[in-house]
């Protein structure tokens, strides 16, 4: 009986806390407007991984980073260390997305006289060199040595980013260096927050060759920013680009 008692006595008192759980409910849904669901307020983009989100404003400047995430252009300044350290390139055409390779090629052919490729005649992208690529591959032949037949190309194609962008990179075709020029300041400034060098004055190889003439390709200069027609055997700078 006395058991009987206690018990009767526990459930009143859990059901008045039910009752006062159920008031302060319905208290609390009054006070959202009578909607039967919570407001919650949006919050801007935060950290995930190494660096925020790719999109939106995806912008010329922005370093994109081996996750797949990104330091935007504005924020460049504030780069860490960490972020520093896996950083594999910087957008200069958002709306193609690509990026340019934080390392420069030096003193490189596009192909030395002595070379197959110097008077072979290729037909080529002026807006792709991800293709041209492709097509100098298909002319391969026995002895065929991209290193020293192609180092302009070779830069490229070999060039190591990191995680989802340890390949995949390639000599720019010239109207895909067209436009980093028109990019040239927002890129120049985060490449030397990043790795101390910005872009150079000199001239770029594209992988683009000039029409009718074998052993000619295009170049652009860094400051001058229109395509000229060079040797194959002038040695200058290289580039590595990649679409993502």
């Amino acid at each position: 009986m006395g058991w009987l008692r206690h018990g009767s006595f526990t459930s009143h008192l859990h059901g008045a806390a039910l009752l006062c759980a159920a008031v302060a409910v319905a208290a609390f849904l009054a006070s959202c407007g009578g909607r039967g669901s919570v407001a919650v307020e949006t919050v801007p983009a935060v950290q995930q991984g190494f660096g925020l989100p790719l999109e939106p404003n995806l912008r010329a400047g922005d370093v994109i980073l081996s996750d797949g995430t990104k330091v935007p252009a504005a924020g460049v300044r504030d780069i860490t260390v960490d972020q520093i350290a896996v950083a594999v390139g910087v957008v200069y055409d958002p709306s193609g997305r690509r990026m340019v390779g934080l390392r420069q090629g030096r003193n490189l052919q596009w192909a030395p006289v002595s070379s197959p490729g110097y008077s072979m005649r290729f037909k080529q992208s002026k807006d792709d060199g991800s293709l041209n690529w492709a097509v100098v591959q298909r002319r391969r032949k026995s002895g065929w040595n991209v290193d020293s037949y192609y180092p302009a190309f070779n830069f490229a194609q070999s060039y190591q980013g990191a995680g989802l962008y340890d390949g995949g990179w390639y000599l720019p075709a010239v109207n895909e260096l067209k436009t980093l020029y028109g990019a040239r300041a927002a890129v120049g400034e985060s490449l030397e927050r990043v790795t101390g060098e910005p872009l150079e004055l000199g001239w770029y190889w594209s992988s683009t060759m000039k029409k009718g003439a074998s052993s000619y390709a295009y170049y652009i200069g860094a400051e001058e920013g229109f395509p000229v027609r060079a040797n194959k055997g002038v040695r200058t700078l290289v580039l590595a680009v990649h679409s993502f």
